[in-house]
């Protein structure tokens, strides 16, 4: 595993790794999907993905603290209307408000006279609340429901730079 902070000090761990005598071969067992190795190496071709898996599952089990307890891209709005199928009386599901920004956020049940930006499983939200898994991306598998410009600002709200990454299977 190369793990640094600093996406220099990673490179100079790999040229460190790369650069060992009689070595032929790398294979990281596991690399986060926006890494930076394949475009540091001279043939960027040369680095191969052999499996796409995840080591974390998040499933929201309060709606309101959980989004609540994270930060955000952009300043912004949205509101959720959450359902679970398998704890349909659970504090994941109703409707929820969020606004959000860099410094904090957060988050209110509401009542349904509130209209909904957008639509949604706890499930979906769980894979979405990362910032590795975009609204619209699950909305078109017909996961998530909502307009265009709802999606979007979802998207923006959530998106995470790096992506989220998790290299300790538990």
């Amino acid at each position: 595993e190369v793990i640094a902070i600093d996406p220099e000090v990673e490179a100079a761990l790999w040229r460190f790794v790369l650069d060992l005598d009689l070595v032929t071969t790398c294979e990281p067992q596991v690399q986060p999907v926006d890494s930076q190795l394949p475009w540091r190496l001279a043939d960027h071709r040369a680095y191969q993905v052999v499996a796409v898996s995840d080591f974390l599952w998040t499933r929201l089990l309060d709606v309101p603290a959980a989004l609540s307890a994270r930060r955000y891209a952009i300043e912004g709005s949205i509101v959720f209307d959450v359902s679970d199928e398998f704890r349909p009386d659970g504090a994941a599901c109703g409707r929820f408000r969020l606004d959000g920004g860099p410094d904090g956020a957060t988050c209110v049940a509401t009542d349904n006279s509130v209209e909904a930006d957008v639509t949604l499983g706890v499930a979906a939200l769980g894979a979405a609340y990362l910032g590795g898994t975009r609204f619209s991306t699950l909305a078109a598998a017909g996961r998530v429901s909502g307009d265009r410009d709802a999606l979007e600002r979802a998207d923006r709200l959530f998106a995470s730079s790096p992506a989220p990454f998790c290299n300790t299977g538990f």
